[in-house]
C-alpha cells in the first residue's frame, strides 16, 4: 500500500529529529618505516616457475555459425596467411615475437624469428 504525502513528510521529520551528531576525530596511522629498493638485476628466482600459456597463432579467419555447422572431418578452413608466412607467438595473449613451423623428426616446432618490441608504457 503506497504511502501518502503527508506520511512521508511525517517519516522525513521524525528521521531528522533523531539524527546523530557525527564522530569527529583526527586519524592516526602506524609509523611509515622505509622500504628498501631492489637493486639492479635483483634476483629474479621467485618468477622462474609461474606458468604462463604460450600458443602459436597460424592464423584467423571469420566464419558464419552456418559455415561452422557445415565442418566435417577432413573440412578445410582458409586462414588470412599463406604457407611459409611467419606464425605469431603469443605469451598470454600477448604478442611475444614471430617464427617459423619447423619439423623435427615428426614433431612440429617453431623458430623463433623475431621478438616484438615492448611499448614505452608498458616498461
Amino acid at each position: 500500500m503506497p504511502l501518502t504525502d503527508e506520511q512521508i513528510q511525517q517519516l522525513i521529520q521524525a528521521l531528522e529529529g533523531s539524527k546523530p551528531e557525527p564522530a569527529i576525530r583526527k586519524a592516526s596511522f602506524a609509523q611509515l618505516k622505509p622500504v628498501e629498493k631492489p637493486q639492479k638485476g635483483a634476483s629474479l628466482d621467485k618468477l622462474l616457475d609461474i606458468p604462463l600459456k604460450l600458443s602459436v597463432e597460424l592464423g584467423r579467419t571469420k566464419m558464419r555459425v552456418r559455415e561452422i555447422l557445415e565442418l566435417e572431418e577432413g573440412s578445410l578452413i582458409v586462414l588470412n596467411r599463406t604457407a611459409g608466412d611467419r606464425v605469431d607467438i603469443l605469451v598470454n595473449g600477448r604478442p611475444l615475437g614471430q617464427g617459423e613451423v619447423v619439423v623435427i623428426n615428426d614433431a612440429f616446432g617453431v623458430r623463433l624469428g623475431n621478438l616484438a618490441e615492448v611499448p614505452e608504457e608498458e616498461t
